[in-house]
């Protein structure tokens, strides 16, 4: 059963919209490919009239994935991977439905095969770009607001946590530093690896960063103790990401 409460989100609203409008621009780049650039008379009304049917069995297909349930903004792999499925399964009721009853006259295979390709590009390139917006441009403001915060480790969990911040209005991570040499001068979610964590002195006696965030939470705690005595050393405010285990055991 489908869940219409996303009918009462406009942004929702505005989703379906657009994927309405992008199968019939990839039905008609279907056609146009197909037919070298241009589509001979006798097809043009077909095509329109094909179209009426082939837009909603694919929107039934996108509402049964549950497309709609995401946030463009948060695009990933498992979206995308939504979207193949949601476009495969579609392209297939349509070119069976097609090959049995032929609604309105004659659909080119091609069309058959561009179409769900097209589709899946146009749909995977608006969501991403959507992405790639939101994180360049509508969080660029927020760079230049904030604590200056040093961040010592490049794992994951330093990548989870820059990528975090850069959301953030209330840090602003200015360089990142771990004892991996072939990490230094590389950047991580738009912040430079600086170098090793024995040379955070001298970075913020210069910068005068007076907060740091330890984020090691997978190393011995010899390691961890050793991170926070030098950020202790610089006199600065040490913060650390907890590990899971101490997640779990509530400490």
């Amino acid at each position: 059963m489908f869940n219409w409460n996303f009918l009462k989100n406009p942004r929702s609203l505005f989703a379906i919209t657009h994927d309405i409008a992008v199968i019939a621009v990839a039905w008609f780049f279907a056609y146009w490919l197909r037919f070298g650039f241009g589509i001979t008379d006798p097809y043009i009304s077909t095509m329109w009239l094909n179209l009426a049917w082939v837009i909603p069995v694919q929107v039934i297909c996108f509402l049964f994935f549950s497309l709609y349930q995401g946030i463009w903004r948060f695009a990933s792999i498992p979206d995308l991977k939504r979207i193949l499925n949601a476009i495969s399964v579609g392209g297939l009721l349509i070119a069976t439905i097609y090959l049995m009853v032929k609604p309105y006259g004659v659909i080119p295979r091609a069309v058959l095969i561009l179409h769900p390709i097209l589709l899946l590009l146009l749909m995977g390139a608006s969501r991403f770009t959507c992405r790639v917006w939101k994180d360049r441009y509508q969080y660029r403001a927020l760079s230049f607001k904030g604590k200056p915060v040093v961040v010592l480790g490049a794992g994951a969990a330093a990548v989870a946590l820059v990528k975090d911040l850069a959301h953030s209005e209330a840090w602003r991570v200015v360089g990142i530093f771990d004892d991996d040499k072939t990490l230094i001068g590389r950047r991580i979610e738009g912040a430079e690896v600086l170098g090793a964590i024995g040379e955070l002195s001298g970075f913020t006696s210069k910068h005068q960063v007076q907060h740091v965030i330890v984020a090691m939470p997978s190393v011995d705690r010899l390691t961890m103790r050793a991170a926070v005595d030098v950020a202790n050393a610089c006199g600065m405010t040490v913060l650390t990401v907890p590990s899971f285990d101490d997640l779990i055991s509530g400490k």
